[in-house]
């Protein structure tokens, strides 16, 4: 009769608890952040449709765009000219050929989040993970854990500039936090194992 060492059993029961897609664990949870950063990791501004026009009435209360897309121009990303819409006179960003390498396509969701996503979005940077740091149990649902992680960042060179950190001031949060910051994602138990919820 054979024999087997406990130290090999252990072993191997170990290896079985890596192969179990379903428990909740370091690996796992990686594998399923690398997965969903990969898809998602892309920091964008909600700039999903060009050209941009800015009336003066936008520009006397002072908008959004009045203040971001001036910088953005500055740097390169846009260009501006004036135009008529709708009857009056605005003033028309568009994309250069730079700001157009980084106005991504964005991957449908997979499931149901409640919330659109466009198609497009102009992108200021890229996260990967650097680690997931630990776990909790959703409330009221054992089928759903938030994962806290900390990332990585790679910012478009225009983006590490001090203006454009100055008006997308989330983008400066997520830079300067970069391997300390953590981030929460709500995970969800699939046939497939764990999967980031809004993949």
């Amino acid at each position: 009769m054979k024999t087997i060492s406990l130290t090999a059993a252990l072993a191997l029961l170990a290896l079985a608890g890596c192969a179990n897609k379903d428990a909740p664990n370091e690996a796992n949870f990686t594998h399923a952040m690398q997965e969903y950063l990969a898809t998602r990791g892309d920091l964008c501004v909600n700039k999903n449709s060009w050209p941009i026009d800015v009336t003066r009435e936008e520009a006397r209360q002072g908008s959004r765009n009045t203040v971001q897309l001036p910088v953005l121009e500055k740097l390169g990303v846009v260009r501006s000219a004036d135009a008529v819409a709708e009857g009056q006179p605005v003033r028309r960003y568009e994309l250069t050929d730079t700001g157009r390498q980084y106005y991504l396509a964005r991957a449908p969701y997979k499931r149901d989040t409640g919330h659109a996503l466009a198609a497009h979005d102009l992108c200021v940077a890229k996260l990967t993970l650097k680690k997931v740091e630990h776990w909790e149990a959703a409330p009221g649902n054992a089928q759903e854990m938030v994962v806290s992680y900390t990332y990585d960042i790679a910012p478009a060179p225009w983006a590490s500039d001090s203006e454009t950190r100055r008006v997308f001031p989330v983008v400066d949060r997520l830079v300067q936090g970069a391997g300390v910051l953590q981030l929460k994602e709500p995970m969800v138990l699939t046939a497939q194992g764990w999967e980031a919820k809004d993949l």
